[in-house]
């Protein structure tokens, strides 16, 4: 009868469930993204952990709408670009 105000009963609240659908299926979009390949795999550890701490600590406060977010977002987003770059250089799109 009661719902705790986490994040994800605040997806499916406000988008129903064809919103928590896609929103599952965007991070699981997401995580297949960056997921690294073998010759980056150790650079891309942060990445791994970040995401990880993000889903666990979602399932007891907002994390992924909380300011604390922003600067994981900023570093994941800093990799995702470098581990592009590498891959560019080595002729893979």
């Amino acid at each position: 009868a009661f719902i705790s105000d986490t994040y994800w009963p605040m997806i499916l609240a406000e988008t129903g469930f064809f919103g928590f659908a896609a929103f599952l299926g965007a991070l699981v979009l997401f995580v297949k993204m960056i997921l690294p390949p073998r010759s980056l795999r150790t650079a891309c550890a942060s990445v791994v952990m970040i995401l990880l701490y993000l889903v666990i600590s979602s399932t007891s406060e907002s994390a992924l709408a909380n300011p604390i977010a922003m600067p994981m977002a900023f570093w994941l987003g800093f990799l995702l670009a470098q581990r592009s770059g590498a891959a560019s250089e080595k002729g893979n799109p």
